[in-house]
């Protein structure tokens, strides 16, 4: 949701004069920031392109892929049903999805999940983009896995079945899917739910930034996928392959 007043600060002002200059020399293709102090908004600017071959600029309500921030929105939503009672960080993921339950998972706990201590990095050896997007194959996949550490005993970035691990507890929990729910529990009652989303349903679709490799490896989604991730220091287990 975009304000219709442009602060007049110096902070405003300076963030202009950089997201010129980036924008101006082809750092960025485009960018938008947006500071709020005390509930007041004090920084609004945009800048550049948000897809460079068609020339359409980008815009104060220009939708941008967020990657791992998603995360934080996840751990945002469940806190509002921990809050609703509807779920508990102290329950096993068991006690809603309960095949997860195997191999030594039947004492994870939500908020180990949250924590990133589950112990359930590693993706399939064979997977490709398509099948890590196929969330119910996913997630029957992880609740037959063992976990690479003791859960709770280390922290180790759950970087691809962060996502999927809450997505499935959600949808069991609720019956509910987390685009429902980011919906209606937490972006529509903030009034953001056209502007904080999951999945963008077609009818925003051309609002939605095309996002440029800026020569990151992580950027290549199909070299990123194929991510491996070792057990945190000191904890038991070999790498994940």
């Amino acid at each position: 949701m975009h304000t219709s007043t442009v602060p007049d600060n110096p902070a405003q002002r300076r963030v202009e004069e950089v997201l010129a200059e980036l924008t101006g020399l082809g750092v960025e293709a485009g960018v938008q920031v947006a500071a709020w102090c005390d509930g007041e908004l004090v920084v609004d600017v945009w800048a550049g392109a948000a897809d460079v071959a068609e020339g359409r600029p980008m815009g104060p309500d220009t939708l941008v892929p967020a990657w791992s921030t998603g995360k934080g929105v996840a751990a945002a939503l469940v806190a509002v049903l921990v809050d609703q009672g509807v779920l508990a960080y102290d329950a096993p993921v068991a006690r809603y999805w309960p095949r997860f339950g195997a191999a030594g998972k039947e004492r994870i706990t939500l908020g180990q999940v949250l924590g990133h201590m589950a112990g359930l990095p590693g993706l399939p050896a064979d997977v490709t983009p398509e099948r890590l997007l196929d969330l119910p194959a996913m997630a029957d996949w992880i609740a037959g896995q063992r976990p690479r550490w003791e859960p709770g005993s280390a922290f180790g970035y759950h970087a691809w079945t962060y996502g999927v691990l809450l997505a499935e507890i959600l949808r069991r929990a609720t019956g509910r899917t987390c685009d429902q729910l980011l919906r209606e529990e937490l972006a529509g009652p903030l009034g953001i739910g056209d502007e904080l989303l999951f999945h963008v349903p077609e009818h925003l679709a051309s609002r939605v930034a095309t996002c440029y490799d800026g020569g990151s490896a992580g950027a290549d989604a199909t070299r990123g996928v194929v991510l491996r991730l070792r057990p945190p220091r000191g904890a038991a287990g070999g790498g994940v392959g």
